[in-house]
């Protein structure tokens, strides 16, 4: 069953302005994320959305070097918070 899925998904789908939308298993084959998907939005763990245009390979890449960068501008933050003067 999970195969035939597969090659219908990955079988040229006309295009017609329509978009699909759909949540897969964590143990989808990354071969056929890479196949299907040109789009992707990731619900993020405080429920925004942020997308990701190009296949599973790249949203992986993108995401992970956006989480660096976040991670390193959080620490620079930390970095000026004890230089900063505060009014009481």
């Amino acid at each position: 069953m999970r195969n035939t899925i597969a090659a219908w998904w990955s079988s040229p789908i006309p295009k017609v302005g329509t978009k699909f939308c759909f949540q897969l298993p964590r143990d989808a084959s990354t071969d056929f994320l890479n196949q299907v998907c040109t789009n992707i939005m990731h619900l993020t763990p405080i429920k925004t959305l942020v997308n990701y245009t190009g296949n599973y390979d790249m949203f992986l890449q993108t995401k992970a070097e956006n989480e660096v960068n976040q991670i390193k501008k959080h620490k620079k933050e930390q970095e000026v918070l004890p230089i900063l003067p505060v009014n009481l």
